[in-house]
């Protein structure tokens, strides 16, 4: 009797099952993906580029991620909904965008980044009497 409780409980662990005796069940939404890609000068891929989301849809943490060689940041199996994103990288001028995500589709969006270019100011001159 002992050796077959023993067996039950190792096969328990082993597929998942909690010990309160109900199965263990995950939310499949689909394969909801985003890929953007993000361009600078000349319309070349940027590489390192910082994607964050600033707002997404409920129960959908923040994503986050750094452009690849290919100038593309994937966000795989995220919740639909719409997300607002801004996009930086030290050399290029920031920008935002919103999409939305349609549910079990993968969403591709291409972002053309400006390079940084310093507020320019008049030196201010002073002259004391």
């Amino acid at each position: 009797m002992a050796k077959k409780l023993l067996m039950l409980f190792l096969i328990a662990i082993l597929s998942g099952i909690p010990l309160t005796g109900r199965a263990k069940t995950t939310s499949v939404t689909g394969n909801t993906n985003l890929r953007v890609t993000v361009f600078g000068v000349d319309h070349k891929p940027l590489q390192g580029v910082k994607v964050v989301s600033e707002s997404q849809p409920d129960e959908q943490l923040k994503v986050t991620g750094l452009t690849s060689e290919d100038g593309t940041v994937w966000f795989q199996n995220i919740k639909p909904g719409k997300y607002t994103f801004y996009i930086s990288r030290s050399d290029y001028n920031q920008t935002q965008f919103s999409v939305t995500v349609n549910p079990g589709q993968t969403t591709e969006i291409p972002v053309y980044l400006e390079l940084f270019s310093p507020i320019s100011t008049t030196p201010i001159t002073t002259s004391s009497n």
